[in-house]
C-alpha cells in the first residue's frame, strides 16, 4: 500500500501534469491594435479559469496584429511534465556554465552579457565568429549547451508555433547549410534555427528593436520572472522560469522586473541575421574564414536582449 507521503507526491504530479496539459490545450490568442507609446500598459496573459481546473492556469499565449493578423509574440511553457523536468535539469547545467564563463569575461561582467555564435558586421564587410568563444575557454561549452537546450525545447514546441513562423523556420535549414558550407567547421556547433545567441542576467528598461534579424527570434527565460513590454501595442506579458518566447524583435520592446526584490533572473536570446538567411556573402569573401578566427566584431546591446 502506498504511504500518505507517496499519495501526496502522486497527487502533486497529477496536478502538475493537468496544469501543463491545460496550458497547452487551452491557449489564448489575442488581436492587438497598434497604439504607440502609452502612459499605462495593461498586463495580458495572466492565469485564468480553465475547464476542469480548480485553480487559475497560465496558458500559452499568441498575440497577433489586429490589422495584418501577423504574429507578434508567443509565450509557450513546457509541453509535458517530462519536458519540464528535463528543462529544469538542463537549466541548472546552463547556469553553472554561464557563471563559469562570466568569471573570464571581465569587461562586461557587471552586466553579464555574453555574445556567442556567428555575426555579420555593419555593412556586411565580413562574417565573424563572436569573440567570446575564441577568447574564453568556457564560452564554447556554454554555446554547446544553448544549442542542446534549444533543441530540447524547440523540437517539441514546433507544432505550437504560429504557422507563419513555422514557414520561416523551415527555410532556415537551407540557409544554415549554406553558412556551414561557407564557414565549414566554425559553425558546425550551431543549430538549424539560429546563428547567434546572447546571454544576460539583467533586464533592459531602454526601448529596443532590431530590424536586421530574420523574424522570428527566440528568448529562453530562467530563474525569476520578468515582464516584456510591447511598446507598439500597449501591453505587458509576464515570463516565468522555463518560458520560451518566439517574437518579432522589429517591434519596440523592453523588459523590467515585476518585483525589484526578486533575484536570479537570467536568459538567452537566439536569432539569425538576415544576411545569413538571405545567403549574402561578405564583401571580403576570400578573407572571411581567416578573419572569423582573429577579428573581434563591434558588439552593441542588441534589440533581442530582453
Amino acid at each position: 500500500m502506498p504511504t500518505n507521503k507517496q499519495k501526496a507526491h502522486n497527487k502533486r504530479l497529477k496536478d502538475q501534469r493537468a496544469r501543463i496539459n491545460a496550458a497547452k490545450e487551452y491557449p489564448d490568442t489575442l488581436y492587438l491594435e497598434k497604439v504607440g507609446e502609452q502612459e499605462e500598459y495593461h498586463l495580458v496573459g495572466q492565469p485564468h479559469a480553465v475547464e476542469g481546473m480548480a485553480e487559475p492556469v497560465k496558458v500559452n499565449l499568441t498575440l497577433l496584429d489586429a490589422e495584418t493578423e501577423e504574429p507578434i509574440f508567443q509565450r509557450i511553457s513546457p509541453t509535458s511534465l517530462d519536458k519540464q523536468l528535463a528543462a529544469n535539469k538542463s537549466a541548472k547545467e546552463g547556469l553553472e556554465l554561464y557563471e563559469r564563463a562570466q568569471t573570464h569575461h571581465r569587461e562586461d561582467q557587471s552586466r553579464g552579457h555574453m555574445h556567442l555564435g556567428f555575426w555579420s558586421e555593419m555593412g556586411n564587410p565580413k562574417y565573424n565568429m563572436s569573440r567570446h568563444p575564441t577568447h574564453n575557454q568556457h564560452a564554447l561549452p556554454l554555446l554547446n549547451w544553448a544549442r542542446k537546450h534549444s533543441d530540447l525545447y524547440l523540437s517539441t514546441l514546433y507544432p505550437l508555433i504560429h504557422e507563419d513562423w513555422q514557414a520561416h523556420l523551415d527555410t532556415r535549414k537551407d540557409s544554415m547549410a549554406w553558412l556551414r558550407d561557407f564557414m565549414q567547421d566554425q559553425v558546425a556547433v550551431l543549430p538549424d534555427w539560429w546563428s547567434t545567441c546572447t546571454f544576460f542576467n539583467t533586464t533592459t528598461p531602454g526601448v529596443h528593436q532590431d530590424q536586421k534579424d530574420q523574424i522570428p527570434s527566440f528568448l529562453f527565460n530562467f530563474g525569476a520572472p520578468t515582464i516584456v513590454r510591447l511598446r507598439d501595442y500597449g501591453v505587458d506579458i509576464q515570463l516565468d522560469h522555463l518560458d520560451v518566447v518566439i517574437f518579432n524583435t522589429s517591434n519596440f520592446h523592453s523588459t523590467y522586473s515585476p518585483d525589484q526584490d526578486l533575484q536570479g533572473r537570467w536568459a538567452f536570446s537566439a536569432f539569425m541575421r538576415k544576411v545569413f538567411y538571405e545567403k549574402q556573402p561578405p564583401h571580403n569573401l576570400s578573407q572571411a574564414r581567416i578573419d572569423s578566427e582573429v577579428e573581434e566584431p563591434t558588439w552593441r546591446i542588441r534589440g533581442a536582449n530582453v
